[in-house]
Formats: structure tokens, C-alpha cells, sequence
């Protein structure tokens, strides 16, 4: 009998369940697996997986008898690990991708020691060859650029070096190969072309030592599906086809005739997915959906009987085999469900037990998810409809939230975990969903009823399932929700049902039926009509009918129209037209529009925003209690806090990935506030922030401070990192170095960014007495340490030196010796070659950027002179900035390679008093007169003086004046292009 360590887990979850459940948090839920990639070693000895976060991306090796990760690789974040193998087990090949093109390392393992070789070859590795120790086959570039390859079978070591003199080069009969495939199998050969003339792909293979290509198959672009499974013997080829029946089935087809023969295996309910055979040509399994699980029929009887024996541990669960090792002695499993995000189990055939060995998602380790319930409902034509219901654990709205799926036609629901589900049913609601007619997975005929049944069949499948929900369990509220397809389905619903639904959120729909045929002249044509006709069937005048662009008047329900302004698939203008329409009808309407967005998001950032919206939009539709922070744990005030300041950060940037709706700070305010009423200490700190600038609120220093250390309390580091700094510098407080020294800390340990680490820096450089420390300051500010973690990280550490630095300098007095270890380390750090500057060509005033069109063309981007002089108005236009242009000059000869540094510090105070510095430093060539101490006019409410002082690295003061910033009132301004307008037009 097996024994799983998942009895324990299983106490575990039934304890947990027994609590409140919390709402998840959606960062911790949305994002991407932590651990990816885990294999064992070919001994069973160790098993790696790879980890990466927004900071590190590690290869860890587990020493399998201790659990313990005993070594480990650190791969940078200027890599990419797209995979790898074990060679044997001292051996492992990586394939890796950076900005400059792939690179492949060999890691050589001895017990838990690692070391990792470059490999000086160009190509890609095709196979490990099992059967030959310490070799590998190769596809080797022939060119540097080139994209063909040959192919060799060669020792790893003489491959490391770039060695092909003893290596065998597999030979073929034909020179332009792009890419291979090898069968270890049957020590085929195996590669593929696609001909776009005459839209047909040929599979070819070849035998080591034969070299003559035969063609497996050649299959043209066809209404049928085809998917190849594996060779069953030189003269057949096993695939997965609806060719001559309603399911995928798997079949025989023969090499030489290219015809269909026998069917080796079919399931009378369901389309297979997949399908392996043995080295000898014997089928091993086959996989289908049912009920919505992956389910693996083997057919050798001990395996079978192995996962039957899974199945009955891992309830209502997908229990994958991932691989085999040290002679059949140890299985990797993967496990996921419904309630289950999925996690890697080591088998062990002797034991005859299985234990948990890693969570891909660590952060989501004591969540509670809610399990889905199978439901099969037959329609009124006898047509059985399989859903699955998500009943909340904890919290309950008691609101149904009927989400059909996109497509519609040949996608599928499933029982596995849904991260938007159980995000929706940790907050409290019901989530339903629907494989209706049309849906994949249940044959050709069940697929081609949904053909045309755009707000007919399917919706009615849908209802008959609701129906029968709404039977067995009460809700108070019912909201339709989907997208692509779902959100046209969601809005269809409602309108023939209004008396059922109380809100409809619908994202990236299609609306006007008949604008599908004709979008634009980019998609019109007999292939874009015929695209569509397989899923909307014929263009009629019926269209009109089940399109809400022309029936939007017979929706009674409050409606949230999500899109993006990118969409290619359901065109922005769908959605255009029909928040024309409804506004028209001044319908209870409101709009999430994406302008960097496509048909859904291309990160996990966008997602979360449209979640924690979507679920702000039902709780203020319906009118529902938000959980209070005194009914929710950490966990669960995190959960709300963020979606609320993910709410407000859509509102507050002008660009922000793919997430960017228009800006609104009013709105960002609002939401700010909210989420620090849950604890959010960055949304608290924003607050503050506000007060300490004026901006969208009044200018409030003692209020600002409030929230500063408000959030500091709850532990977010840019606090630390303010009331440090301006403990540091006497702002608002009296000069307090013990205070800077504990907060400047406490950042750096919460948060040990560049940012963070130099600022401490600044601190130990600056501070009087005992507490500078000189050596402290240079340490934390040394590159070589940035430098190991990513380019990208590099940069930023060079330009927080540089703005420290600066302050450094001309702020602080220091021995002669202590200067000019500053000085040498300046040097050294930006490859300068001298201290000392002076300027000239100074011209001073108001300055419009124009933009040039590229030095191809002749005219290069510049800064032109507006009006000269220290007397400045405010000018709102993006391209207007104020300050001193002017040239650097060095003593000697200026050379090419000479670089030199100067510092800029501008000091404002405001007519209302508000004072304020900015110091950085600006470093490069001395050549020209086209260095620039700039300021814009953003966020500039009111006149007062900008004081401009430069400094060379000497402390000697270059230059010093005031600028004086007037501010007209923007009803004047009005005025006088007014004006200027009224007196053109005389003209």
C-alpha cells in the first residue's frame, strides 16, 4: 500500500479550512512559478530546480537523503535559463538567452561542488545521448550568422573547447538543415520543413549511418486535425486525428502509402490529447480530459495499476509523471487541482511511498483555496453540459458570478487551478463556468453546434447550467463576467435575462457582429470571411439581432466595459461603438480602457490592476460590506490593501507596462487613502509624499511627517530611507544622525537595493565624528558588487553614486586625506581624468526641445533659447524647461578620451515657503557647449526663486544665480490666446 507524506498535508488543509479563509493576495497569486524546471539527476542522487524572483535566478541542487540544497549555481539576472539537461551524473549542459544572443554552459558536478565552463561552440544541443557517456549530439552553426547547421556526435569536453577534429559528423544527403530532432527511441533522425507557397510541412528522418532522408509524411493545411505522436515502426507513424471520426483517436498512418489506417485506440466520450509508445512500438498510454482532469490510461498492467493507486491518493487532483530515473528506483510527480497550485513529489518504488519535495509557488504555501464541484446538467435536447462551481471557503458575498469561456469555439474549462477563480472565491464569490456547445474536447459534433450560435445555443447551455446552480444553492446577487468571447456571452445574458443579472463586467468582447467581416480593409477578404464564418457561421441581417452594438437598449444591468486600445483580435472599435451607444441611453456605464494593452495583458502586472478593478466595481455595484481590517489577518489586509493601491498606481502613471488607463491623481488619492486604511505602507507613504509637496492636495509638512512614519511602522523601506535622509539633513527636523543612522538601517535591511545601500553610504561619508566611517562608505558604494548582480542593477547603483557623491562633496567638510580617497574612488568609479573644471559658453533663459529627424536626415534633436535671462514664467508644454546651458573646459588640451565631472545643486523655495535641493552630478567629455542644468515646469503650482550653484570635484564653486519663477494664472492665460485668436481672425 502507498504511504504519502500528503496525509500529513491533508491534516493540515482540513485544519486550515476549519479557519476563516482570507482573501489571497494577488501579487502572490498572478505571477509567475518561483521554481520551474525541477529534474533528477540520472543516480536519483540530487534532484535541481531552478528559482528565480525580482532579484536572484539560481540553478539549487537537493541532496535527495537530506531534503537540504547543498550547492547551487547563480546565473545572474542578465540571463535567461530557457533549459537544460543532465548529461550523466556529474553533468549538466545549460541553455541560456541574454540581450546579446544564446550562450551555453556545462556545469561539472562533484558531490556537492559546482563549477560552471562556457562552451566555446555555436549551435544547440540536439540530444544527451544516453547510451554514450560523456558525449552529446550537436548541431554546429556553419556560419557565425548563418542559419543552417551540421550535425556531429561529440565528446563534451572537445565540444567545451570548440574541438570538432575527433568528432563523427552524422552525414545526410541534404545541406540546408535548419533544425533536428533525434529519436533516441529509434535512432532516428528526425527534422521538418514548412512550404508557405504551397502551405504544407514534410517531416523527414534519417538513420545514423544511412544519411538518406525519407519522408515520414507530407500534409497540407487541411479542415481535419493532425498531430503526430511518435514512429511505431520504420513503416508507420502514430497520430492523433478527427479526420474520419467525430474525436481525436489515435491512429495509424503508413509511411509509404501517406494513408490512414487503423484506429489503434479511441475513447467513446472524449478527444485523446496525447499518446506515447515504448521502444518497441507498443502503445504505453493515452491521455483525455475528463471531467475536467488530465486522465492517463496505461496500458502495461503495473503501470496502471500505479496510477490508479495515484488517483485515489490524489483526489480530484492531476498526478503527471515528469520523469523516470536510476533504473525505474525514482519518479518526479507533479500535482495540481482546482484547490491545489501544484507541487513536485519524489516516488520511491522500493519504499513504495511519495513525499513532497518542492512548491513551485512558496509564497502560497498556507493559502486556502477553494475546490470546484464537477456538475453535469442535460439540456432540453438531451446535448449533456459539464461546469464546474467554486463556492467561496471563507468570506461570502453571496453573489454567483457566471463566467463563460472565451473562444468560443475549440476552447475548453477544466478542473485544474485557476488563479482569477480562486482569486474571486477567497474575496467571497461564486464563480460558475460552463463547457457549452462548441467548447473542445468532446468530439467534432459537439464542437460545430456552438458554429453560429452567437447569443442562441451556447447562452441557452449556459442558462440551463445556471438554472440548476440557482436550484441547489441561494445568492443574493448574480453578475455575469467573462472575456474575449465571455464578455460578449456576459453581456448577452443580461439582456435576455434582465431580471436575473445584476451587473455585467465584460473585457475585450466583440459587439457589432457584422464588423467582424469588415473591420478594416487589413481584415476583409474571402480569408478573413472564412475565418469567421467557422465560428460565427454565415454573415445574414440576423447578426444584427445578438448584437448588443444594435439591441443595447434591451439591457436593464449597471455594466464595466474592460478593452485595450491595442486589441487586434476584438478591434477597440467594438467596444467604442457600443459605450457610444449606451451612453446615448445614459446606461449605468463604466469604462477600463488599456491604452498599451491587446486582447488581455502581456503581464501579470496588467492582470492584477484588472482584478482588483473588476472586484472594486462589484462590491460598490452591489452595494456589498468590505471585509473591515479588524475581520481580516496580515495576510488578508495585504490582500485588500494592494488591490486598492494597484487601483490607484493605474491612475497615477503615465506609463506603467502594459496597465496604463488614463491618469486621474484625484481618483489615485482616493485610492491611496483606502489602501492605507488596510496597513498599505507604500500607499501610506504616497500619501505623505502628497502632503510633502502640495501636489493634489494642500502642502502639510506635520501631515506628511504623520504619514511618513506611519508608514515606516509598517515596515516599508522608501520611509526608512525619507525620515532618514531628512533626520540626516536637518528637513523639518532638528539634525539628528543617531535617528538617520537607525532609519537609513532599517531600510537597508528591509530593502538592500542600490538605492538603499547608498544612501547608508551617504551617511557614513557625512556623519561627524566617530560615526563617519570612511571605509564603511566606499565598501557599501563599490560597483564590483553591483556589477555581479545585472547590468541593469549596475546602472542604477552608478546613478545613485552619482547623486551621493555630489552631496558628499560640496556638503561636507573632510581631512585632506579623507577628500581625496572620494576623489580617487569618483575617479575610478566613472574614469575620470581630471578634477578641476570651469565653464563657458554660458547662455541662460527659457529653452523648447526640438526634435530632430535623426542624423541620417541631418538635423539632430536640440534645446533652442526661448528668452534669455533669470526671469522665468512658467510654461506648461512638455517640451519647455528653464535653467543654463553651457560648455565645460578643462586646463590643457581637451582629448577625445578626457572625461570630467561637475556638480549641480539647485535650491528652491516657493512663495509660500516650501524650500527644497536637488543635487547631482553630470560627467562626460569636455567638449561642446552642450552640457545642460535644466529644470522642467512640472508640478510647478507657484512662483518663487530656483538658486543655481555648479561645482567641480575640487569643491571649487563654478557658478551661482537665481532664477526667478513667476506663475500666471491659467484663467490669464486663457485670455490672452483668446485674444491672439480674435485678433487673427480680424486679420
Amino acid at each position: 500500500m502507498l504511504i504519502f507524506k500528503l496525509a500529513v498535508a491533508g491534516l493540515w488543509l482540513l485544519f486550515a479550512a476549519s479557519t476563516t479563509a482570507q482573501p489571497i493576495v494577488a501579487k502572490k497569486l498572478f505571477t509567475s512559478a518561483q521554481y520551474t524546471k525541477v529534474q533528477l539527476s540520472p543516480d536519483g542522487l540530487y534532484a535541481s530546480a531552478h528559482f528565480t524572483d525580482d532579484k536572484v535566478n539560481i540553478l539549487y541542487f537537493v541532496n535527495l537523503s537530506t531534503n537540504a540544497i547543498t550547492s547551487k549555481i547563480d546565473i545572474g539576472k542578465d540571463y535567461h535559463l530557457d533549459e537544460y539537461h543532465w548529461i550523466n551524473p556529474n553533468r549538466l549542459y545549460v541553455h541560456l538567452n541574454t540581450d546579446k544572443g544564446p550562450a551555453e554552459i556545462v556545469i561539472n558536478k562533484s558531490g556537492d561542488t559546482v563549477r560552471a565552463v562556457l562552451v566555446n561552440a555555436k549551435g544547440y544541443l540536439v540530444d544527451t545521448l544516453d547510451s554514450q557517456p560523456n558525449h552529446v549530439m550537436y548541431a554546429k552553426r556553419r556560419k557565425s550568422r548563418g542559419k543552417y547547421y551540421n550535425l556531429y556526435i561529440i565528446e563534451l569536453q572537445a565540444l567545451i573547447d570548440n574541438d570538432f577534429d575527433q568528432a563523427q559528423q552524422v552525414e545526410h544527403d541534404s545541406k540546408d538543415v535548419g533544425y533536428y530532432v533525434y529519436d533516441s527511441k529509434g535512432k532516428r533522425i528526425i527534422t521538418g520543413e514548412y512550404d508557405n507557397k504551397d502551405k504544407t510541412i514534410t517531416i523527414q528522418y534519417t538513420t545514423i549511418g544511412d544519411g538518406k532522408w525519407r519522408t515520414a509524411f507530407k500534409l497540407k493545411d487541411t479542415e481535419y486535425r493532425l498531430e503526430i505522436e511518435g514512429f511505431i515502426d520504420d513503416q508507420s507513424i502514430a497520430v492523433l486525428t478527427n479526420k474520419n471520426s467525430d474525436k481525436m483517436v489515435l491512429t495509424k498512418l503508413d509511411i509509404k502509402t501517406q494513408q490512414l489506417g487503423d484506429v489503434i485506440y479511441q475513447h467513446p466520450k472524449y478527444d485523446l490529447t496525447s499518446a506515447g509508445f515504448d521502444a518497441e512500438g507498443k502503445l504505453n498510454y493515452v491521455r483525455y480530459q475528463q471531467h475536467g482532469l488530465t486522465k492517463t490510461r496505461y496500458f502495461d498492467k503495473g503501470k496502471a495499476h500505479f496510477i490508479k493507486r495515484l488517483a485515489k491518493t490524489f483526489v480530484n487532483q492531476n498526478a503527471y509523471i515528469i520523469e523516470v530515473v536510476n533504473d525505474g528506483n525514482l519518479a518526479l510527480l507533479y500535482v495540481n487541482g482546482s484547490a491545489q497550485p501544484g507541487e513536485f513529489y519524489l516516488y520511491n518504488q522500493k519504499t513504495d511511498k511519495a513525499s513532497p519535495l518542492l512548491l513551485p509557488y512558496p509564497e502560497l504555501e498556507k493559502a486556502t483555496f477553494a475546490p470546484s464541484k464537477y456538475i453535469k446538467v442535460i439540456a432540453a435536447d438531451g446535448t449533456e453540459i459539464e461546469a464546474f462551481l467554486t463556492l467561496p471557503q471563507g468570506l461570502d458575498q453571496s453573489t454567483l458570478l457566471v463566467m463563460p469561456h472565451g473562444g468560443p469555439i475549440g476552447v475548453q474549462e477544466s478542473d485544474r487551478f485557476n488563479k482569477e477563480v480562486q482569486y474571486f472565491a477567497s474575496r467571497g464569490f461564486a464563480v460558475l463556468r460552463i463547457n457549452f456547445r462548441g467548447s473542445a474536447g468532446f468530439g467534432k459534433a459537439f464542437s460545430n453546434q456552438g458554429v453560429g450560435e452567437f447569443g442562441r445555443l451556447i447562452e441557452e447551455d449556459i442558462t440551463a447550467v445556471v438554472n440548476q446552480v440557482v436550484k441547489q444553492h441561494h445568492f443574493n446577487n448574480r453578475c455575469a463576467i467573462g472575456s474575449s468571447y465571455g464578455g460578449y456571452s456576459a453581456t448577452m445574458l443580461a439582456i435576455a435575462h434582465p431580471d436575473e443579472y445584476d451587473c455585467v463586467i465584460a473585457a475585450y468582447g466583440v459587439y457589432d457582429l457584422p464588423l467582424v467581416f469588415n473591420a478594416s480593409n487589413y481584415r476583409s477578404g474571402e480569408k478573413h470571411y472564412k475565418k469567421w464564418a467557422k465560428v460565427l457561421g454565415e454573415f445574414d441581417e440576423t447578426l444584427l439581432d445578438v448584437s448588443p452594438v444594435y439591441i443595447y437598449k434591451q439591457l436593464k444591468t449597471p455594466l464595466l466595459l474592460i478593452a485595450g486600445r491595442e486589441d487586434d483580435i476584438a478591434d477597440f472599435e467594438h467596444t467604442n461603438r457600443f459605450k457610444y451607444q449606451l451612453q446615448r441611453n445614459k446606461h449605468p456605464l463604466e469604462t477600463l480602457f488599456y491604452h498599451k494593452t491587446g486582447h488581455g495583458h502581456a503581464t501579470w502586472y496588467g492582470d492584477r490592476h484588472e482584478a482588483a478593478f473588476t472586484y472594486d466595481y462589484l462590491v460598490r455595484t452591489l452595494k456589498l460590506n468590505m471585509p473591515t481590517p479588524q475581520q481580516l489577518d496580515t495576510s488578508g489586509k495585504q490582500a485588500i490593501a494592494d488591490d486598492y493601491a494597484a487601483i490607484a498606481d493605474g491612475y497615477n502613471f503615465d506609463s506603467n507596462f502594459d496597465s496604463n488607463v488614463d491618469n486621474d491623481k484625484q481618483k489615485a488619492f482616493e485610492y491611496y487613502q483606502k489602501a492605507a486604511d488596510y496597513h498599505h505602507g507604500r500607499a501610506t507613504f504616497n500619501i505623505g509624499a502628497r502632503y510633502h509637496t502640495g501636489r493634489e492636495i494642500k502642502y502639510n509638512v506635520a501631515k506628511a511627517i504623520d504619514y511618513y512614519q506611519k508608514s515606516a511602522a509598517q515596515d516599508y523601506a522608501p520611509a526608512h530611507t525619507r525620515l532618514g535622509r531628512m533626520y540626516m539633513e536637518g528637513e523639518h527636523f532638528a539634525q539628528d544622525w543617531p535617528k538617520a543612522l537607525t532609519h537609513l538601517l532599517k531600510a537597508q535591511t528591509l530593502d538592500d537595493t542600490p538605492h538603499n545601500n547608498i544612501r547608508l553610504a551617504r551617511f557614513y561619508c557625512s556623519a561627524p565624528g566617530e560615526r563617519r566611517d570612511i571605509d564603511r562608505c566606499l565598501e557599501l558604494m563599490d560597483l564590483a558588487q553591483y556589477k555581479k548582480l545585472s547590468k541593469v542593477v549596475e546602472r542604477q547603483a552608478k546613478r545613485e553614486i552619482r547623486h551621493a557623491l555630489a552631496s558628499m562633496i560640496i556638503d561636507v567638510k573632510y581631512t585632506a586625506s579623507q577628500l581625496e580617497r572620494i576623489q580617487q574612488f569618483a575617479t575610478t568609479a566613472f574614469k575620470l581624468t581630471t578634477m578641476e573644471a570651469s565653464l563657458e559658453s554660458i547662455e541662460e533663459g527659457t529653452f523648447n526641445f526640438i526634435e530632430g529627424d535623426g542624423m541620417a536626415y541631418g538635423k539632430a534633436s536640440k534645446y533652442e533659447l526661448l528668452t534669455p535671462g533669470r526671469q522665468v514664467t512658467v510654461n506648461k508644454e512638455d517640451t519647455r524647461r528653464f535653467g543654463l546651458r553651457f560648455g565645460v573646459d578643462i586646463s590643457g588640451i581637451d582629448r577625445y578620451r578626457d572625461t570630467v565631472a561637475i556638480i549641480i545643486r539647485w535650491h528652491k523655495i516657493t512663495q509660500s515657503g516650501q524650500k527644497s535641493k536637488i543635487t547631482s552630478m553630470l560627467y562626460g567629455a569636455p567638449r561642446g557647449d552642450n552640457w545642460r542644468a535644466f529644470r522642467s515646469f512640472e508640478n510647478i503650482k507657484e512662483g518663487g526663486t530656483w538658486r543655481l550653484e555648479i561645482y567641480d570635484l575640487t569643491q571649487k564653486q563654478l557658478y551661482s544665480e537665481t532664477y526667478h519663477i513667476s506663475k500666471v494664472a491659467q484663467d490669464a492665460e486663457q485670455n490672452v490666446v483668446q485674444k491672439q485668436n480674435v485678433e487673427q481672425s480680424v486679420k
